[in-house]
């Protein structure tokens, strides 16, 4: 008895799990492929919601936000250009290396990169979920900051 309810327990965990990892993912793809036109609006839009923001100052808002996310998107590509220039060095050095390395340092050297790879991967998909829940909480996080900090300016200083 005990065991079947237990055993109806991790089903529908594990099903809620799969479930939310899912969602999780759509979000993340939607939010890559946005225009900046898009993130503008989004984002203008959530403001507008939250602080009932006029015509005028949703025109505002727009124009900054749009502004803002044009840079964010030429950073975007700068970081992408810096990237491959940053690949192509770092292979013309490999090749000099190779041709100053013996075979057996060659292959020790091959191995070592292969391993500190399957290391970095390990970690990274670590810190890729733990990223992904830090994101989804930070606007919790910032609502109980606010909270803490306005019981801190209500309660009288010590001296």
């Amino acid at each position: 008895m005990v065991t079947k309810r237990l055993m109806t327990l991790f089903i529908a965990f594990m099903i809620s799990g799969f479930a939310f990892g899912q969602n999780v993912d759509q979000k993340t793809t939607e939010r890559t492929q946005r225009t900046p036109e898009e993130m503008a609006k989004a984002s203008t839009d959530r403001l507008s919601q939250r602080l009932q923001l006029s015509a005028d100052q949703q025109k505002e808002v727009y124009a900054l936000t749009l502004e803002q996310a044009k840079k964010a998107e030429e950073r975007k590509e700068l970081n992408r250009t810096r990237m491959e220039e940053m690949l192509k060095e770092r292979d013309a050095q490999q090749e000099k290396l190779k041709s100053i390395l013996t075979p057996e340092q060659l292959k020790t050297f091959d191995e070592s990169r292969a391993s500190a790879r399957n290391n970095n991967r390990r970690t990274d998909r670590f810190r890729r979920g733990s990223n992904m829940a830090n994101r989804r909480s930070m606007d919790d996080n910032h609502s109980m900051n606010n909270k803490r900090d306005s019981i801190r300016n209500e309660q009288p200083r010590r001296k």
